[in-house]
């Protein structure tokens, strides 16, 4: 099955017509003229594109099911509904019907995404390859292992005598994990890093990898309270088991703790009126989901601003839930004592505030950049930095709008 990789925004005119964004022309540039089939989603309120030959195959495998079947018959049932044969025409234009249109709550703006896609789609996966500098038989830990985009590429450069680990804490993560004798998938937080390689008897790695964005699975998925386009309740934890979540840190939080959060997390200047108002509308009615805190902040923002400002809105209460970056500190600590001398790390932040600590332990060590040397004025940080910052390049963040703030900074442990 042919998947689109990528975000993209688009609008539709009066008639129900998108202009499909050139990059997913590119991509489908070879089945277009046969046509598509647009439906319904099984489970949510978005519509499915599948070209012509490839929804064929598909229901040549969907009706080899027993029809007998209650669960059978009722999956097929729901998976056909509201198919049409739609077509791409001339200028680009994807016409959709009414009933599609009804069915998605179309307005006028448009997210065309594969959620399937995005969750594979590893951000900067040529430079992550050449910083971990990896040997054959090395041993490698990927602690984000998210839809297991890096992961996959990594093991097929061991030998039979590699081994990889995969850490993530997000159930979703391990329905993806690799079906390899060579990997091992770990369900916990990376900053249990040390303690979780001990109990594989593993005393030292060769490298480390590490992308600290929330995973497009995470965004695209409503439910789980991420994204300020995706309408769901105020969840945003990465992992599922916990306590904490935006709900309990919008509703239950002091408003001075509410306006530090937003201050020291999301850089925001009127932290304070943000937080007051917070506090103020929650007397009255709790804030439920994210677009009742998106209607709640929305007058404070000129909307020029709007989506920046909600973004780092989303970003505060994000670190606050998931205490990020205590755990990114943890974590960059425990790195420097699994890492074997010459070992690689590799770390893609997508925040300044992520960026600043990585920048700062690589240099010196530590946390507040201090960089302290030794009688001879070398410097003791345990890192050498390898080579310049690296960033997306200009085609990646075409095929992958998300990838746009990324930042990949190369380690060696001396």
């Amino acid at each position: 099955m042919q998947h689109i990789i990528g975000t993209y925004e688009c609008k539709s005119d009066a008639k129900g017509r998108i202009m499909m964004p050139v990059a997913i022309k590119k991509q489908l540039s070879n089945v277009i003229t046969s046509g598509f089939v647009l439906k319904r989603a099984v489970f949510n309120t978005c519509l499915e594109l599948y070209p012509t030959q490839e929804w064929t195959l598909l229901m040549e495998k969907i009706n080899s099911l027993n029809r007998f079947n209650k669960k059978n018959n009722d999956f097929i049932r729901r998976f056909t509904a509201g198919v049409k044969t739609v077509e791409i025409d001339i200028s680009g234009r994807l016409l959709i019907p009414k009933n599609l249109i009804k069915h998605a709550q179309i307005r006028k703006e448009i997210v065309v995404s594969s959620a399937m896609a995005q969750y594979h789609n590893p951000v900067l996966l040529k430079e992550t390859l050449q910083g971990l500098k990896i040997q054959s038989e090395g041993v490698y830990v990927d602690v984000t292992f998210g839809g297991g985009g890096h992961s996959k590429e990594i093991i097929n450069l061991l030998s039979d005598d590699g081994r990889l680990f995969g850490f993530d804490q997000d159930a979703d993560a391990y329905e993806n994990r690799i079906d390899d004798l060579r990997f091992e998938f770990v369900a916990a937080n990376f900053s249990y890093l040390k303690q979780y390689l001990k109990y594989y008897k593993v005393i030292a790695v060769d490298g480390i990898l590490a992308d600290f964005g929330v995973s497009s699975h995470q965004f695209d998925k409503g439910s789980r309270g991420f994204s300020i386009r995706t309408e769901g309740r105020l969840d945003m934890r990465m992992n599922q088991s916990q306590d904490l979540d935006a709900y309990k840190v919008l509703n239950q939080y002091s408003e001075d703790v509410l306006s530090q959060i937003l201050f020291n997390y999301g850089e925001l200047r009127n932290s304070k009126k943000i937080a007051e108002l917070i506090v103020k509308t929650r007397n009255v009615k709790d804030i439920e989901t994210t677009q009742d805190l998106i209607n709640l902040v929305k007058p404070l923002v000129p909307q020029r601003f709007e989506n920046k400002v909600l973004a780092k809105i989303f970003q505060a209460i994000r670190i606050e839930v998931n205490d990020e970056l205590r755990v990114l500190m943890t974590f960059l600590q425990q790195a420097t004592e699994v890492l074997k001398p010459g070992g690689r790390l590799v770390c893609i932040s997508y925040h300044s505030l992520e960026d600043r600590l990585v920048k700062r332990y690589i240099k010196s060590g530590n946390f507040e950049g201090k960089e302290e040397k030794d009688f001879f004025g070398n410097s003791m940080s345990p890192f050498v930095k390898v080579g310049k910052l690296r960033v997306p390049s200009e085609e990646e963040v075409e095929i992958n709008p998300r990838a746009r703030s990324a930042k990949l900074r190369i380690a060696e442990k001396r």
